[in-house]
């Protein structure tokens, strides 16, 4: 079942690796169900992957409005420690885009790059 629609993460998006060395990044949006009186918001779990999964998370915080433009519904199992298979049904995004101000800008970190030494000659555009 294909998803598209615009929530609110309602916590900072969780960006982990594969063994592979695969991202992954799972987050929730508080996305609006019902209209008028029967209006409530759902909480629906993402997941995303590659570059989706490393840009949203830093792109995005708690708080801040996301469009996810194609999602897949997906059902996944797994054991967990005490050997109990464990369910989640979770949307894998596709493609997302900003929404709100505009403003979005990554979230600070600790990272800096020295760009001191590039050229003008070798930007690629």
């Amino acid at each position: 079942m294909k998803v598209h629609g615009i929530g609110r993460l309602v916590a900072d998006p969780e960006l982990r690796s594969s063994t592979s060395g695969t991202a992954f990044c799972n987050f929730k949006l508080a996305w609006d169900t019902g209209s008028g009186e029967n209006k409530k918001a759902s909480f629906v779990p993402f997941v995303a992957a590659g570059k989706n999964a490393e840009n949203i998370a830093k792109f995005f915080t708690k708080g801040k409005l996301m469009e996810i433009k194609v999602g897949e519904l997906q059902q996944r199992s797994w054991e967990n420690q005490e050997g109990k298979k464990q369910y989640i049904t979770e949307v894998f995004v596709e493609q997302w885009g900003f929404c709100g101000d505009g403003k979005s800008e990554p979230k600070p970190n600790n990272d800096t790059v020295d760009n001191s030494g590039i050229t003008e000659d070798e930007l690629p555009f």
